[in-house]
């Protein structure tokens, strides 16, 4: 008897392994809203993987912004483009993480609302992030990032973000997932450039955004 359970938990659990997809290489994309004081603003933001390697690209009106990152190498670089000003900022290990503790929450609410976002079905949960941002975010079961180190995975959540809200005092954002795809995506997408850029190290781009 105790042999049979055994097993079923074993098929039980394969089954489940076998139903979740797994992204490791490929492109996300997201429509960004930005609600503030009355006013709109849309962006948009591309996510590509490749194993190891991260690229987020957030791209609006004035200007773009990359983050590029080797979880491997343990090093990276943020890229902004604004106007005349092109600055790149290398990132460490510590710095990466340092970059992406913004989604660290404080507890989820499960929920038992769904909706389909691109044919996956999404779940809705609600937490509040360390800085005390309130975040609503629809996760699917049938997606995992291989990198959960991104804010596609929010660290902990047991599939991959497709939607999710983040709301503070002064304003809203939106991030919806409109594409998603598993074609290959070429290394020299994640090459950091060695030219053209002012460069800066992380901590006194932290103190330079605090003025």
């Amino acid at each position: 008897m105790k042999s049979s359970a055994l097993f079923i938990l074993f098929m039980f659990l394969v089954c489940v392994t076998q139903a979740q997809k797994r992204f490791s290489e490929g492109t996300a994309q997201f429509e960004v809203v930005v609600f503030s004081n009355g006013d709109t603003t849309h962006m948009r933001a591309v996510h590509k993987l490749k194993g190891g390697h991260v690229r987020t690209e957030i791209t609006s009106d004035a200007g773009r912004s990359r983050a590029l990152y080797d979880t491997r190498e343990g090093s990276g670089a943020l890229i902004t483009e604004f106007g005349s000003q092109r600055l790149l900022i290398a990132l460490t290990e510590a710095d990466w993480r340092d970059r992406n503790s913004w989604y660290t929450h404080s507890g989820i609410t499960w929920l038992d609302e769904q909706k389909e976002i691109l044919g996956y079905t999404c779940s809705k949960a609600e937490m509040v992030l360390k800085d005390g941002t309130r975040a609503t975010v629809f996760y699917s079961r049938e997606l995992i990032a291989e990198n959960t180190d991104t804010d596609l995975q929010f660290g902990d959540l047991p599939g991959m973000v497709l939607e999710y809200e983040l709301f503070s005092k002064e304003a809203s954002v939106r991030y919806r997932a409109v594409g998603l795809n598993f074609d290959p995506v070429a290394i020299q997408q994640f090459d950091v450039p060695t030219t053209g850029y002012r460069v800066m190290e992380y901590k006194n781009s932290k103190a330079l955004l605090k003025k």
